[in-house]
């Protein structure tokens, strides 16, 4: 089991519009990644890396510097979450489920009926 579970809900990296510098210079696209409330709250609190998701919990909230990648949490996790944090996002259907239970209703078929 990993730390992340419970805290992620989707990863998409379809979305090529924003890119990010790696430590070793190379340019790379950012994923789009839908934390959960709890995943937002413990990476707000200071106990995952905003850069590359690491636990922090053994360095205790907000260390000067990620173990992982160098991030400097401390100084920089508030800024990098304002800056990437584009709000929350709807999932699932956007209908009621009376009405998923008429559409299912008006295009099932079933064993037996006539075609």
């Amino acid at each position: 089991m990993s730390y992340l579970d419970g805290m992620i809900l989707d990863v998409d990296d379809g979305d090529r519009s924003r890119m990010t510098m790696a430590p070793d210079g190379r340019w790379m696209y950012e994923a789009k990644i839908v934390l959960t409330g709890k995943g937002f709250r413990a990476m707000a609190e200071g106990y995952i890396c905003a850069h590359c998701m690491e636990n922090l919990k053994p360095s205790g909230a907000f260390p000067e510097h990620c173990p992982t990648c160098g991030f400097p949490v401390r100084e920089q996790q508030a800024a990098r979450l304002a800056m990437d944090y584009i709000g929350q996002e709807a999932l699932g259907s956007r209908l009621s489920l009376s009405d998923e239970l008429a559409r299912m209703e008006d295009g099932m078929w079933l064993p037996g009926d006539t075609i």
